[in-house]
């Protein structure tokens, strides 16, 4: 199971005038590593941990800093969809990718339509709150991800 308050902590990066670029820089850089911290445990006693590929990571970075910066946000559940969907583990000689659940992917996507006109401050705390019902929801192989102990 995913521990809501480890996610609900990034609820607390919102901006001013003084700290946009900061916010915009360091954000997506704790969210795409947080979720590294997720692992899968395949029983009897295998966990494994999340990775995900360097350049998409770089990419997502950027992509979502630029949307911070200029609060275009309709555009985020491409951007953490696409980027979510890359994560994986290796269980050789397979690569294994996590599944997202169709359901909570369109709740997503309709939550972040509906962020166009809107600040990040506003935004922020339901973004959250949706990255952490498709991480839920989310599987590996059959088996719920896990984030924390």
């Amino acid at each position: 199971m995913i521990d809501k308050l480890i996610l609900d902590g990034l609820k607390m990066y919102g901006t001013t005038d003084s700290n946009l670029d900061k916010v915009a820089s360091l954000f997506p850089q704790l969210l795409g590593n947080l979720i590294c911290s997720v692992s899968v445990t395949l029983h009897p006693c295998y966990i494994f941990t999340l990775k995900f590929e360097r350049d998409l990571y770089l990419q997502f970075t950027m992509n979502l800093g630029n949307a911070i910066r200029s609060n275009e946000f309709d555009m985020l559940d491409n951007i953490i969809l696409d980027f979510i969907g890359t994560y994986h583990y290796y269980y050789p000689p397979y690569k294994v990718i996590i599944d997202l659940n169709p359901i909570e992917v369109k709740k997503f996507t309709e939550l972040c339509n509906g962020f166009k006109g809107q600040t990040w401050n506003d935004i922020l705390s339901p973004l959250i709150d949706g990255i952490y019902n498709i991480l839920i929801t989310a599987t590996a192989n059959g088996e719920k991800l896990r984030l924390g102990t």
